[in-house]
Order: C-alpha cells, then sequence, then structure tokens
C-alpha cells in the first residue's frame, strides 16, 4: 500500500479521479481478519490515500465499523439496490453506479432504466458502473446491457483487463489485479459532452493500462509509519 501512495501522488492532479472497489480489505469469499487494531490501521492508510470514491463490500464495511473505525464522507457501503453517485471533475460530472452486492434481474434492468434516463437528463459527460460481481456475472451483465454504460470498473474473481472494448466499443471494462497487484488507469484527453454517448477508440480518446505495484517505486512514509503503528 506505500508503494501505491507513491503511485498515486505521481498521478494526482486537478483532473484525476481516484476510484476503489470492493474487495481492498479482504478477498473475495473470504471473511475480513478479525484483528481490530490491524483493520483500524489499514482504514487510516487507506484513508491516507485520498479516494475520490471508495466502495466496500458489506463485509468490510461491517469489519470497520467492529474496530471502531469511522467511515470517511467518500467513502460508501456496497447497496442493497443500484445506487447513483455523482462524482465532479475539473471538466464536468461523472455519474457512478454502484451495483448492489446480489445480481439478478430486477437489478440489471434497474441500472439500465437508470442509466438511460441519466443520459436523456444530459447532466453527466460519463456513466460508469463499478460492480463486485465477478467477472462471469459482470460478462453476463455487459452481454444485455448494449452501450447502457460507458465504464464498467469490475471486481471480485475473475481476470484483470487493462480495458476490453466491449459491445462494438461503446463500453470499456476494466478490472484490477487480485491483492493490491496494480492500478487500473484509464486516460481520457476530453470527456464527452453531457448526454452524449461516446465509442471508445483506443490511444485517441481513451487510454487503458494496469501499472504494476513493483519493488522500483518508492514506500511513503506516512503509509509505512501508520501500518507500522
Amino acid at each position: 500500500m506505500a508503494r501505491r501512495a507513491s503511485l498515486f501522488a505521481s498521478l494526482r492532479g486537478p483532473e484525476t479521479i481516484f476510484l476503489a472497489g470492493n474487495y481492498e480489505f479482504c478477498a473475495p469469499g473470504t471473511a475480513c481478519t478479525q484483528d481490530t487494531a490491524k483493520m483500524q490501521k489499514l482504514g487510516q492508510a487507506f484513508k491516507a490515500l485520498h479516494y475520490d470514491m471508495f466502495v466496500l463490500s458489506s463485509l468490510e464495511s461491517a469489519a470497520l465499523r467492529s474496530a471502531g473505525f469511522t467511515l470517511p464522507e467518500h467513502w460508501h457501503e456496497q447497496p442493497t439496490e443500484p445506487t447513483l453517485v455523482t462524482v465532479p471533475t475539473a471538466e464536468g460530472q461523472l455519474a457512478i453506479f454502484l451495483f448492489p452486492d446480489q445480481p439478478d434481474a430486477q437489478a440489471k434492468a434497474k441500472i439500465m432504466a437508470m442509466a438511460q434516463g441519466i443520459r436523456k437528463a444530459a447532466q453527466h459527460n460519463l456513466l460508469i458502473g463499478i460492480s463486485p460481481w465477478g467477472a462471469t456475472l459482470e460478462q453476463e451483465f455487459l452481454d444485455s446491457c448494449g452501450d447502457t454504460l460507458d465504464i464498467l470498473f469490475g471486481s471480485g474473481e475473475g481476470p484483470s483487463y487493462s480495458g476490453l472494448y466491449v459491445n462494438n466499443d461503446a463500453v470499456v471494462w476494466a478490472r484490477a489485479p487480485l491483492k493490491g497487484k496494480g492500478v487500473n488507469v484509464l486516460t481520457i484527453p476530453d470527456l464527452p459532452q453531457p448526454g452524449t454517448k461516446v465509442f471508445w477508440q483506443p490511444e485517441v480518446n481513451i487510454r487503458g493500462e494496469i501499472l504494476p505495484l513493483a519493488d522500483n517505486i518508492a514506500q511513503d512514509s506516512e503509509i509505512t509509519n501508520i501500518l507500522a503503528q
């Protein structure tokens, strides 16, 4: 995590948005540590990374609360129903759809209906989904959603993707490596105008990459000190 902080410092700027999905504290299908002191330190370390949005699984949020950690303002518990969160940027607004814990036909239909309404309202530049469902169920969603979303950030079981162009280049699907081994970075030179549907062109209007947290990245001293307490 100390290397992640150093990488973030090199990327941070007025037009950069930092998002975190599920399973930063405990892997899919596993319980979080019962060590409350460790959970407190992990919570403080992730807080020091200054994410613009952080989404927690229900197990993660419960473990943090049990450890006495107060969730920061921009941290969200995984909802039971699809939920829209607006994230402002230097150029406009992002519509972030938090997928619920449990995938079902009703949830998928609601996400699509919400996204279509947001697109029609023309107040947001990009429509982005954050999913905890795992790659198989995310693929099923993408097979049915057409060009409803612009970007899907997936998490849970399955491979990592720097950015797959799916549904005739209407959606970029990105998935971070498990166990925090790398960071997904999507670079978009110019946000689309609100209400318009973008079709992605690699290295033209978007670039996707996974930056490995390798040994050549310095360890941030603030994070190191938090974890060493």
